[in-house]
């Protein structure tokens, strides 16, 4: 027979099978053909006797598959299920023992065993498991969905009221992609006033979201009421192919890192009055992915360079907009730059400066980099460095 570790594997993955993490007795499905059995060996139905979102798989490890399954589930009167996985210990079958979880519905962090025994019952290995490895099913939304997050929360709380907020960001978005699918219906996590020293990383596409919006929603009329300052880190990251939209929060970071960071065709989307203050590296960079600006917003603080894209990234202004300087800065690179592929895609910008001074190069596009203004000319962009073009980069 397969060694414990091989049989270990093989029931954790068998526990993905289970819809349990709501009520007791949650039954045993397998795969059978293109569909799926239910206990005693009947098609089930999916929607009916498969809940909506129950993970089916196919067990293929250490040599086991899901047709050793006993097709009648095997409950046991005791409230243990048995799976067997067809090898023999001594003269009896080797079997995993599954207690289900109680009737309150929680999943409790100690008190289960998967216990190896043969026909006899005579225990041969037990191991206890600080918490059982299993698939919950997202709860499915029907309407806009609110968390919230504040500096004076807990991430002990449930997210779910003003009343009841999270500390951090990062719990907030673990939180919404582990427990929900959207349904195609709008996401918001709202950030109270005050200051976040830690940013989030939003990985991935939030289940069900469609063309609904995943929104990080600050203080709109009074940005800076809401500032996340991070230090030797991105205040923002979006990553494989993630989309969120932000709105009414100001953005600085120190040391290192920067304020929006949108990597490997995820995209984040500007929708609301954002304020960008001191940066590190650089204000929006699109490295991979893509930066949208759909709303006016301001520059408070210097950085490297305002705007980057790379890599086959992009940061396109799609509606007029105006940029406001709320003070005299300074960009140590350049204000726009376009680099590998990188395509920044200006549509009737407006920049007010009022009494402020905007100090260094205009703009730079470099390795088949492309910075299209649709004909603003070669003053466009604030500076007082004239911008440049080299290596196969175009300036339109």
């Amino acid at each position: 027979m397969g060694t414990f570790a091989d049989n270990f594997l093989s029931a954790m993955r068998l526990f993905q099978d289970f819809t349990w993490g709501k009520h007791a007795g949650a039954s045993l499905y397998r795969l059978i053909g293109g569909g799926v059995a239910k206990p005693g060996g009947a098609v089930a139905v999916l929607g009916t006797d498969v809940p909506v979102g129950s993970r089916i798989m196919q067990l293929q490890n250490g040599g086991y598959d899901a047709s050793y399954i006993r097709p009648d589930g095997s409950i046991l009167v005791n409230g243990f299920m048995v799976i067997d996985c067809g090898e023999t210990l001594g003269s009896g079958d080797n079997q995993f023992l599954l207690r289900f979880p109680n009737a309150s519905g929680g999943l409790p962090t100690v008190g289960y065993n998967i216990v190896i025994s043969n026909t006899s019952n005579t225990d041969v290995e037990s191991l206890p498991i600080v918490q059982l490895g299993y698939a919950p099913v997202r709860t499915l939304l029907t309407s806009t969905l609110n968390v919230y997050v504040s500096t004076t929360g807990s991430d002990s709380n449930t997210g779910l009221s003003v009343g009841s907020p999270f500390l951090t960001l990062q719990h907030a978005i673990n939180f919404l992609y582990a427990n929900y699918d959207a349904g195609g219906n709008n996401v918001n996590i709202n950030l109270a006033n005050g200051t976040y020293t830690s940013g989030g990383v939003f990985s991935g596409v939030l289940s069900g979201l469609g063309v609904a919006n995943l929104t990080l929603l600050g203080n709109p009329s009074t940005p800076a009421n809401v500032v996340i300052s991070v230090t030797n880190a991105h205040a923002i990251t979006t990553q494989f192919q993630a989309i969120i939209s932000v709105s009414g929060i100001t953005f600085q970071t120190a040391t290192a890192g920067n304020c929006l960071y949108a990597e490997s065709s995820s995209i984040i989307n500007v929708t609301g009055n954002c304020v960008f203050g001191a940066c590190a590296s650089y204000h929006l960079n699109g490295e991979g992915g893509g930066i949208s600006l759909y709303h006016s917003y301001s520059i408070s603080g210097n950085a490297q360079t305002h705007k980057l894209a790379s890599d086959c990234g992009s940061i396109i202004t799609f509606v007029p907009i105006t940029i406001t300087f709320l003070a005299s800065v300074t960009f140590t690179s350049n204000f726009v730059w376009a680099v590998r592929l990188g395509d920044f895609s200006s549509f009737a910008e407006t920049y007010s400066l009022g009494a402020f001074t905007v100090t260094g190069q205009r703009y730079e596009a470099d390795s088949n980099g492309v910075i299209d203004t649709y004909g603003g000319g070669a003053n466009y962009f604030p500076g007082t460095i004239a911008g440049g073009t080299t290596t196969g980069g175009q300036y339109i």
